[in-house]
């Protein structure tokens, strides 16, 4: 699974869920972007909760990837 994940987005405890569901993820890529429309409209409250400072204008981009672990085949015992 891939997911394109914001770093406003606490990126750790998305891999750590992400582990909690029997996945292994890890940041396999990530960019520093300019705050998009979306962002720029919600600077107000961003700042207010913590997320950014009032000079903050760009975010942070990261593309997890995630695979199912491997499921070990019991080892069988000879009599």
């Amino acid at each position: 699974m891939l997911l394109v994940h914001s770093a406003l987005s606490d990126v750790d405890q998305a891999l750590s869920r992400l582990r909690a569901a029997g996945l292994s993820p890890a940041v396999i890529a990530g960019q520093k972007i300019h705050f998009c429309p979306v962002l720029r409209s919600r600077m107000d409250y961003l700042v207010r909760s913590g997320f950014i400072t009032s000079k903050d204008r760009s975010d942070g981009i990261v593309v997890i990837g995630a695979e199912k672990e491997p499921v070990r085949a019991p080892r069988v015992l000879a009599p």
